[in-house]
């Protein structure tokens, strides 16, 4: 089970994480974010969570599938 949800999030949908990230780091951008903490709810395998802890502030993520979560600290 744990390959399957890495594969699906991956490959089906880490194209659409990176585009929310860019969006999310340019709203984050434009509003002036401090350092501080983004909570990503709903993470996934981290995609999005690892972009804007790279780019801006620490970043906790948290996702319902236990399989992701762990990815997602990868």
């Amino acid at each position: 089970m744990e390959c399957r949800w890495r594969k699906i999030h991956h490959e089906g949908f880490g194209d659409v994480a990176r585009g929310a990230a860019a969006t999310r780091l340019n709203v984050l951008r434009y509003v002036g974010h401090r350092p501080g903490m983004v909570i990503d709810l709903g993470c996934g395998s981290g995609i999005l969570s690892r972009a804007v802890s790279d780019a801006v502030c620490d970043v906790l993520g948290v996702d319902y599938l236990e399989d992701l979560g762990r990815l997602s600290r990868c």
